[in-house]
């Protein structure tokens, strides 16, 4: 058994944990990734990176390490109700460093997360290793953690900080007895990949959300050359649909997006060919206990709605960095206290997308012809409004390059921004 001692011990390999890695060796702080995965190239469902988020990436020089054919840069929304477009949203309308949404595979961001942290000789991850307990003072502070490895050696890792980056179904929360509230939203999404059709491909790459009644597709450009596709379903629905032919899926895409029948037909031949997700949102009152934290999905699970989870999840992990960066050496009450603000820096940006998420679900799955006729007026009306759409996606994707926490601490960092633009209209 051998014993090791960081600045920081990461648990969880994602995209928050990796990037705070990415930050710590940048920083010059010591950490270790303990990850329970073989490698990062496993199969992800979330590649939709928001533009706070491709921000920071981009002032890591992560985006510099991914090939640009590997990467896509997504120019607007557009959603339909009954077949007519209702609202529609072109990323160009807003003045900031970073506009665009990104599609990013994860194994790439991962792997290119990965290169930056390993090539410093501060920092390592390890890999088929899981956190079995927490490792504790007399005082109960959190030390660091005792971690098994697929061969079962077992190994201590010390740590002035201890970060459970570990996901929507967190370890670290059960071992440190954190309480969370799981909320199940009334919904699964079953997703699939398939070729990007040949009917979009002379315009733009937009996000798509089409809706029928309470049924939704939505449909997202990633590379290479695909669309991932999905399909929302009743919750705990997927034994009973497939329990039918692969059909039934196939009238589904049809109904809601016409033009991806014929391709849906062709390479989506059985429900192998699909994944599910299982939709909830998490509440977690206190992220933080005496030398540790939650981050990411650990602390604040969201539904995919508008993609917000990964993205800030990399927020988080920028703020994080920023905040310990000249106070690790603190004492512990003062390292408490930067977890504290930390955390109430962070809520606001999550409580607003998770109230977005939640007013979208509700309308999402509304039934009947009024609820669905009074849905597509809210967005039509939407649509007309400049400033409902520059408060609303202001507010979603751009909220820490107009006035965050991080902008303040990036632009210290003299990462070079444009002047800065005029706030919006915030009626």
């Amino acid at each position: 058994m051998s014993e090791n001692k960081y600045d920081l011990c990461i648990v969880g390999g994602g995209p928050a944990g990796m990037t705070l890695a990415a930050f710590a060796a940048r920083m010059g702080l010591s950490c270790v990734v303990i990850d329970a995965r073989s490698s990062a190239h496993s199969e992800f469902r979330g590649e939709s990176i928001a533009p706070d988020a491709v921000w920071v990436l981009r002032y890591l020089g992560i985006l510099d390490k991914i090939a640009p054919s590997e990467t896509l840069d997504i120019v607007g929304l557009r959603l339909s109700d009954g077949g007519k477009q209702v609202l529609g949203i072109d990323f160009a309308e807003f003045p900031y460093p970073e506009a665009n949404p990104a599609e990013i595979p994860q194994q790439l961001l991962l792997s290119a997360l990965e290169t930056l942290v390993t090539e410093k000789s501060n920092c390592l991850v390890y890999r088929n290793t899981r956190a079995v307990q927490l490792l504790r003072s007399q005082d109960g502070t959190v030390t660091g953690v005792f971690a098994s490895d697929q061969d079962r050696n077992k190994e201590k890792f010390y740590a002035r900080l201890t970060i459970g980056a570990d996901g929507r179904y967190s370890t670290m929360r059960k071992l440190s007895g954190i309480q969370s509230q799981e909320l199940a939203l009334e919904r699964d999404f079953l997703w699939f990949k398939m070729t990007y059709p040949e009917a979009w491909k002379a315009g733009p790459l937009f996000y798509r959300v089409n809706l029928k009644g309470n049924q939704q597709a939505v449909a997202i450009p990633t590379v290479p050359n695909l669309v991932r596709v999905g399909i929302n379903i009743p919750k705990g629905s997927l034994k009973s649909m497939r329990s039918n032919d692969i059909t039934v899926l196939h009238d589904v895409v049809g109904n809601l997006i016409p033009e991806l029948l014929p391709t849906v037909r062709e390479e989506i031949r059985s429900w192998s060919d699909t994944r599910v997700l299982d939709i909830f949102t998490t509440y977690v009152k206190k992220w933080y206990m005496p030398g540790m934290i939650l981050i990411g999905d650990a602390a604040h699970t969201l539904s995919p709605v508008l993609g917000q989870g990964i993205s800030h999840a990399i927020c988080d992990a920028a703020l994080l960095a920023f905040l310990i960066k000249d106070n690790i050496d603190q004492s512990s009450e003062e390292v408490q206290q930067v977890l504290s603000d930390f955390q109430k820096e962070r809520e606001l940006s999550i409580e607003r997308a998770r109230k977005l998420q939640l007013r979208q679900e509700s309308l999402f799955k509304a039934k009947g012809l009024f609820p669905t006729l009074g849905r597509r007026l809210l967005y039509r009306g939407m649509n007309m409004s400049t400033a409902a759409k520059r408060k609303i996606w202001g507010n979603l994707y751009y909220a820490e390059q107009r006035n965050g926490l991080i902008k303040h601490y990036i632009e210290t960092e003299c990462y070079p921004v444009p002047a800065e633009p005029p706030l919006f209209a915030e009626e």
